[in-house]
């Protein structure tokens, strides 16, 4: 284990170093080089982790989702499907607002992403996931008596597009009541469909 850590310690300084021209700069003003000063790296030595811009990219997104993943589990991990959508979505929008550089970064992702068909399979497989997720909450709802009857897989979509959708607005609109926001979304996709 110990000889694999200065690789990934490597990898993270890259990861972080491409994260901070991305945001700084955006996708294509960044460059491999630049990418490599700032890791204190050759371009070469770049090249040793990952073959591109590209896979960078992809990779300092998978590093930013980690903590959602660790949400989800314990939404799952909830004796209570309710309890654990609800805990799910106040700790996943207090973690959104409370975390701008993220979101700045994720939205540049989405950016590069929609303007890269290759890569549309990848948040192809992202969304599936986060609707499976939410669907699985309901029904383990609808299954334990907690929630009434409904249609759990268009929920579960309207649930991912609206959460996602309402992030950016809430760290930049002052408008936008935060506490509030979340209640909002509670009340519509939770407490709206309890028994």
């Amino acid at each position: 284990m110990a000889k694999n850590e200065p690789k990934q310690i490597r990898i993270n300084q890259i990861i972080e170093a491409a994260i901070q021209e991305f945001v700084e700069k955006g996708y294509h003003g960044a460059s491999l080089r630049s990418i490599a000063n700032r890791a204190g790296l050759s371009k070469g030595g770049i090249y040793h982790h990952f073959s591109s811009k590209d896979e960078i990219l992809i990779e300092a997104s998978n590093k930013y989702m980690e903590p959602v993943f660790q949400f989800m589990e314990d939404a799952q991990n909830n004796k209570s499907s309710v309890k654990g959508l609800t805990d799910f979505i106040i700790i996943y929008l207090t973690y959104c607002t409370n975390h701008p550089r993220t979101m700045v970064f994720t939205f540049l992702s989405l950016a590069k992403i929609l303007d890269t068909e290759e890569m549309w399979p990848g948040m192809n497989e992202y969304a599936k996931h986060m609707i499976s997720f939410y669907e699985d909450l309901l029904n383990k709802g609808i299954e334990s008596g907690e929630l009434k009857e409904h249609d759990s897989r268009v929920r579960a979509r309207m649930l991912f597009s609206s959460i996602d959708g309402i992030v950016g607005y809430m760290i930049m609109c002052e408008s936008i009541d935060k506490e509030e926001t979340m209640d909002q979304f509670i009340k519509f996709y939770i407490k709206d469909i309890e028994r």
